[in-house]
């Protein structure tokens, strides 16, 4: 209880003050110089990361205090579609090519549709770190096993060794020497999406290359129910 009511009082002065930096950013208040400019682009960007670590803390704090699950069946392609139509515009500022893969039948979930999009993004959000600047490639996939459907998330990144790949779910937990300059946060994505999934009963794995990338997959039960949203 107490973290929340320390996140929403964070929440609302950053508000203000991202709202601030955004009217300067885009000449509200007159014109500003090319040093002006850099010194808001980085408060702007250092507002955002402010911004979500305290969303990554408020979302441990409902997942311990036992959160709610809206469960509707929900047709995975359109799932993975909004999450990539989402981080498409980040993805291109890091030049990275971010594309899907999900040929075949319609697959379908029944879960908590913003909780999937939420970890899927936490997937995705975690791949672009890790790829280069030059080259880089993210592939959503999702394809049927059986009585289970795997959403896997690609990447061509630097890979992690096999003793850090089970750490790598920890709350806390970064592998700093694969984590980019600038691309730190909490280490609490990944472990957020590990929750998550299995609040849905599912699961989550990571296999990992070092030099060939990483792919984190997961599996949830299928349903047959056509009537998906």
């Amino acid at each position: 209880e107490f973290v929340v009511n320390v996140s929403h009082e964070l929440r609302t002065p950053l508000t203000i003050f991202k709202n601030i930096v955004s009217n300067l950013l885009s000449g509200v208040a007159g014109r500003i110089n090319e040093k002006q400019r850099e010194s808001l682009e980085i408060a702007n960007k250092e507002v955002g990361r402010l911004s979500r670590i305290i969303n990554d803390f408020l979302d441990i704090s409902r997942i311990e205090a036992g959160i709610l699950l809206n469960r509707e069946n929900v047709l995975v392609q359109s799932l993975i579609n909004d999450v990539v139509e989402l981080l498409t515009p980040l993805a291109d500022q890091k030049k990275v090519a971010l594309s899907t893969s999900m040929y075949g039948a319609d697959l379908f979930i029944n879960v908590d549709r913003d909780r999937m999009i939420q970890v899927i993004a936490n997937l995705i959000n975690n791949a672009i770190k890790f790829v280069p600047d030059v080259g880089g490639r993210i592939t959503v996939r999702a394809k049927e096993l059986g009585d289970e459907v795997c959403i896997a998330v690609e990447d061509n990144g630097l890979g992690i060794e096999p003793d850090d790949i089970e750490k790598v779910f920890n709350r806390f937990v970064q592998v700093e020497k694969h984590v980019g300059p600038g691309s730190h946060g909490t280490g609490l994505g990944l472990a957020i999406s590990k929750e998550l999934v299995e609040l849905h009963g599912g699961r989550i794995e990571a296999t990992s290359e070092i030099g060939g990338g990483t792919t984190f997959s997961v599996f949830m039960q299928s349903v047959r129910e056509f009537s998906a949203v």
